[in-house]
């Protein structure tokens, strides 16, 4: 009887929680997983999910209730678009801040000279012109329509990403007053 009693003391301090109370390792790997996916849709290992489509951007902004952050960038000759990329965008912090309330649409203008590259650069710049933006690297800021409420043009050398989302997190305040704005005027 002893034995078993200092047996069965030794096993609960080996095992404190009985069998009820453990959870299953395969169990606790898949609400990690979904806790993750749920968490960071829009960036996959700290990384942003780029979209070059602004019709499937609309529509994932639309079905998520989030806004639309639209680059227009020329990623392999812009030195400015080039340097937005690596000091900003690729950043962990930057991915991590922007999935939540944007679905990131990226429109790239290559110089490749293929037939193919010159028609999409020639739909690129009809949108380009839309959205009033002549130069890249220009961020636009715009609802889940597509209508935009701010722009950010170029990169300035030494800007960090929490410099960046300081900007964008202004124009969300600005777009805040303005949708108040509109809904009394609207009411009136």
């Amino acid at each position: 009887q002893l034995a078993q009693g200092m047996n069965s003391r030794f096993n609960s301090l080996l095992y404190p929680f009985s069998k009820a109370t453990v959870m299953r390792p395969w169990k606790l790997t898949a609400i990690v997983l979904v806790l993750v996916s749920l968490s960071c849709e829009m960036c996959v290992a700290g990384e942003l999910v780029r979209i070059h489509n602004l019709e499937e951007g609309i529509q994932k902004a639309k079905s998520a209730g989030k806004d639309l952050f639209i680059l227009f960038t020329g990623n392999d000759w812009c030195h400015h678009c080039i340097m937005l990329d690596q000091k900003i965008l690729q950043k962990q912090e930057f991915a991590e801040a922007l999935s939540p309330d944007f679905v990131f649409v990226e429109l790239v203008f290559n110089s490749e000279d293929t037939v193919e590259q010159k028609e999409r650069n020639a739909r690129l710049r009809k949108l380009q012109d839309h959205y009033l933006t002549p130069s890249v690297p220009t961020a636009v800021l715009a609802d889940s329509d597509g209508k935009p409420y701010a722009f950010i043009t170029g990169y300035e050398k030494g800007t960090e990403p929490q410099g960046y989302l300081k900007l964008i997190s202004a124009a969300q305040i600005a777009k805040s007053k303005r949708d108040t704005l509109l809904t009394a005027a609207a009411q009136e």
